[in-house]
């Protein structure tokens, strides 16, 4: 029972991430075709909003132990370690990159496109993973991979048309942007997973 719980709670995480991705794009697209305003500042105030959730569910976490004020205090003191602060400030910074690469490449590609490009990020995060983590794929996994590839490589070929466009769109700056955070996001994801994976000097 409590496996089949857990199995229909994934699946509907992964239908949420999935839609949620999916509406991302054709939303961010449309008020860049309908409307103008500076990207710099619609990637800030998104990151605004991220700490105002993240504080959120410190608080509510908070409430769950039954000393919600002790609580905030440990996990906002544990957040404001100089160490852990530098450490985690080279994925924020790279994180921030993606963002703004982001928005540029979105900008200057339409949301079909945008989405397939961007699905290199799989391939990009499976090559920083044998690299720095020194991950094995498989056989299969290779091959998933390279058809990954050759789908993105088929995309750029010939891209989708009828999308609504403003004209002013630069088509290889785009792409470009698009690798560019897919590497920025890989490298910042595996750097993440190391940090929580290698022993702290106090488990020492």
């Amino acid at each position: 029972m409590a496996a089949s719980v857990s199995t229909s709670i994934k699946m509907l995480v992964t239908v949420f991430l999935t839609l949620q991705v999916a509406c991302m794009v054709l939303v961010l697209r449309y008020s860049m075709v309908n409307n103008k305003y500076i990207l710099s500042t619609a990637v800030i105030l998104g990151e605004a909003v991220k700490m105002v959730v993240s504080f959120l569910g410190l608080v509510i976490g908070g409430f769950n132990t039954g000393n919600p004020l002790a609580a905030i205090r440990t996990d906002l003191a544990s957040g404001m370690e100089l160490t852990g602060l530098l450490k985690m400030s080279i994925p924020a910074m790279l994180y921030l990159l993606q963002n703004n690469l982001l928005f540029f490449g979105m900008a200057n590609l339409d949301a079909g496109t945008y989405q397939v490009t961007y699905q290199l990020k799989t391939l990009t995060t499976a090559a920083v993973s044998v690299a720095m983590l020194g991950t094995r794929l498989g056989q299969k996994q290779w091959i998933a991979l390279l058809v990954l590839s050759i789908g993105v490589g088929i995309c750029q070929w010939k891209p989708t048309e009828g999308g609504q466009t403003t004209g002013l769109e630069n088509r290889p700056a785009g792409v470009c942007a698009l690798i560019a955070a897919c590497c920025t996001s890989s490298i910042a994801g595996v750097y993440t997973c190391l940090l929580y994976t290698s022993p702290s000097p106090r488990d020492s």
